[in-house]
């Protein structure tokens, strides 16, 4: 081992920032009402270290705000049928782009069980590498009785105003909007959140083919082509990308 003098004269390499560009080409980032942000401040709110944010990916349900992509999960125990199974054994995981006839409806995100763990995997080996500032994660489920109990008040205090009720909603709504979905919650520093998008938009899902589609490995890309939510501190939406 050298000695701490010399060590100390290694010069430290920076390091490398995630380019987002390959991902603008895509499509592009859009505010929404609830953000305390515009256009003009927007590039302050990335450049502070100090801010924390989180990218939202749908794993069952729909984001509470119009263009964002929704998601479901194959359910194998629909199916017991022995000849069924061999049938729903090729159908596989698909991302928004993707155009196959399991999917509820185009521009769906499909997931397996399989799917879901290989990308939980993938980002805790992101976080791990700390190539993208302090990554947090978390698995929120679906809380339906408090989803349709806010829904419920939700409507009864629009309707005591006179006026329709809003999904983008003020402060607080997209909490009670995101309590009827599961989801993974990515937790970023602000200046991380564009670099997290990239990769999750890079990201592949691995698998074997069954032997009715050839047996060779197939590469996913579930999330390209998605527009996953972006919500701040306090949880209000900031943007869709």
């Amino acid at each position: 081992m050298a000695p701490l003098s010399e060590m100390a004269q290694v010069p430290l390499l920076p390091r490398k920032q995630t380019n987002s560009k390959a991902y603008t080409t895509v499509n592009s980032p859009q505010l929404l009402p609830t953000s305390l942000h515009t256009v003009e401040t927007l590039p302050t709110y990335f450049q502070d270290p100090y801010s924390r944010c989180a990218w939202i990916i749908p794993v069952r349900g729909a984001p509470p705000f119009p263009g964002c992509t929704p998601a479901s999960v194959l359910d194998y125990t629909r199916h017991s049928e022995p000849s069924s199974l061999d049938l729903y054994d090729v159908l596989l995981p698909s991302g928004p782009t993707s155009k196959v006839v399991h999917q509820d409806s185009p521009g769906t995100i499909t997931w397996t069980a399989d799917a879901i763990r290989s990308l939980w995997k993938f980002l805790c080996s992101v976080r791990d590498a700390g190539h993208i500032g302090a990554v947090a994660l978390s698995f929120q489920c679906a809380n339906f009785f408090s989803a349709s109990l806010d829904q419920s008040l939700g409507q009864v205090f629009a309707q005591s105003q006179g006026r329709d009720m809003d999904s983008g909603g003020k402060s607080g709504s997209t909490a009670k909007g995101l309590r009827g979905l599961d989801y993974i919650k990515v937790y970023v520093d602000a200046p991380h959140a564009p670099g997290m998008r990239d990769v999750l938009h890079a990201w592949h899902y691995e698998c074997l083919l069954p032997t009715q589609l050839g047996g060779d490995v197939a590469r996913l890309r579930l999330l390209r082509g998605a527009r996953l939510l972006l919500v701040d501190e306090s949880n209000r939406g900031v943007l869709t990308w």
